[in-house]
């Protein structure tokens, strides 16, 4: 079987691992990705699994999609102008860095390289070659394989003001996910509507920020909340969980968030890809009057 190689004539794999946070589910932590990239099938996979706060509708899962000879042969240039065999390791960190582990094979060649995003000297070093994987990245998000997008609508209900918490598999296989409705605060699986009053913004003032609430989850019909069950959601197929009525109060302008976090269990059931971790919504702005 051929084996096409980059521009020095060396097939390799690329591995990069980001995380911060505890660990809290199986090989987990609170966020994490994994992004890999082989010459041999010119593929590249992203592992995602929490949505970040700058941009909350993001989806999370695994991401797939083919890469260039021309894309794999700029990689391989950046690993080599980046000196990435001379990464200096941390002896200490700040509490909220993130932790970047890189693993990179060159023929028989491996280099196992570990680093923190405080070290300031040595995200610059790297900057070209993240700068390339972070653009990669962008364009993984349009090819979902085994993933979930999540949003929050309102929902037309005779017994007052209702919204849906809707989650949907956009991706080409069949997934597994925790069921929303019936999940418990916990940090292993939890999913809530969240409603507050808009901030007024006053010239010459700083927002308030938002007081939110909870917009309790009507659970499945027969199951109590916290008896989580599985459900397998086809490509395309959504389940939609509606909330208790809300009573708002008359001339107020509210947001509305939706949060869905499920970190237990193995990657995989059955060859089923799992989906671990959190998303959150865009906030959608409802004006009852």
């Amino acid at each position: 079987m051929s084996v096409n190689r980059n521009s020095s004539g060396e097939a390799f794999l690329y591995c990069q691992k980001t995380w911060l946070g505890g660990r809290i589910g199986e090989d987990l932590h609170e966020a994490q990705s994994s992004l890999t990239i082989d010459s041999r099938s010119h593929q590249a996979i992203l592992e995602f699994n929490r949505s970040p706060v700058d941009q909350p509708a993001l989806p999370i899962g695994r991401f797939v999609m083919t890469v260039t000879p021309e894309w794999l042969a700029l990689l391989r240039s950046a690993v080599d102008s980046v000196g990435l065999e001379a990464l200096a390791p941390k002896s200490h960190a700040e509490r909220y860095s993130a932790v970047i582990k890189i693993d990179v094979q060159i023929g028989e060649q491996t280099i196992e390289k570990r680093y923190r995003t405080d070290q300031r000297d040595v995200t610059k070093q790297l900057q070209p070659l993240q700068q390339l994987l972070n653009a990669l990245q962008v364009q993984l998000f349009k090819h979902p394989e085994s993933a979930i997008g999540i949003r929050v609508i309102e929902a037309d209900e005779v017994d007052g003001l209702c919204f849906k918490l809707l989650i949907s598999n956009i991706g080409k296989r069949p997934v597994l996910l925790a069921d929303p409705r019936t999940a418990n605060e916990t940090s292993q699986h939890l999913a809530e509507l969240k409603i507050a009053a808009a901030p007024v913004t006053l010239p010459g003032y700083t927002e308030s920020q938002p007081e939110w609430q909870t917009l309790p989850l009507r659970p499945t019909q027969g199951r109590e909340l916290g008896d989580q069950a599985d459900l397998l959601l086809q490509p395309g197929q959504q389940v939609a969980v509606l909330s208790e009525a809300f009573v708002p109060q008359p001339g107020i302008t509210y947001g509305v968030d939706a949060i869905y976090l499920s970190y237990a269990g193995a990657a995989e059931t059955d060859g089923i890809y799992r989906i671990r971790g959190g998303i959150f919504s865009d906030r959608l702005r409802v004006d009852p009057s």
